[in-house]
């Protein structure tokens, strides 16, 4: 084929090139304009642990690692808000929270990023509330505690109580064999 003609077969089929050394796609570079995603690693460094910032901004998935890599007690893929989100990028890309950027998440969310900044080390640079944390995590014990001893058996409830206690547990409230204790005595119940 000459020349001529493999430009003329390129431009009626628009896609592929023909060389004569067989069958290749057409580079395209884009340059300027257009729309591209962000590529975000699988596992990024937050403090002592790892947390996936891919998980995090495109499917709004808290996925919290030990060193290990291994899945960290009361963090199992967290569904979290879009503010959480932001927050939580804005830290692994190097800024500073401030209080005013707090008042933005629900009292759940709070206590998910109070506990998390406490368990990575992060809470001296970064704001946090943990006071208030500590007496919302206590407050909502007391109410599951109370669902419980009433009766309500809901699959549920444990989950919350299970994950809330790690979560006391990582703060600090309160150790980590009273947490397994509790929990062991409320699988026998």
């Amino acid at each position: 084929m000459t020349p001529a003609q493999i430009e003329s077969v390129n431009r009626h089929y628009n896609a592929p090139v023909l060389t004569g050394k067989g069958f290749q796609q057409q580079e395209e570079n884009y340059h300027g304009l257009g729309a591209n995603y962000e590529h975000l690693p699988a596992n990024a460094p937050f403090g002592d642990y790892f947390i996936s910032p891919h998980n995090l901004y495109y499917k709004n998935i808290l996925t919290v690692r030990g060193r290990t890599k291994k899945p960290v007690n009361g963090y199992n893929n967290i569904r979290v808000s879009d503010a959480l989100v932001s927050i939580l990028m804005n830290i692994i890309k190097g800024h500073t929270v401030r209080k005013h950027e707090l008042a933005s998440l629900s009292e759940h969310e709070q206590i998910i990023y109070d506990d998390l900044i406490k368990l990575a080390k992060l809470h001296k640079h970064h704001h946090n509330t943990i006071d208030k944390t500590i007496e919302k995590m206590k407050e909502r014990f007391q109410i599951l505690e109370g669902e419980i001893d009433a009766g309500n058996n809901n699959d549920l409830i444990y989950k919350e109580i299970n994950s809330l206690i790690y979560k006391m547990a990582h703060i600090g409230v309160i150790s980590q064999n009273e947490a397994k204790r509790y929990l062991k005595e409320l699988r026998n119940k």
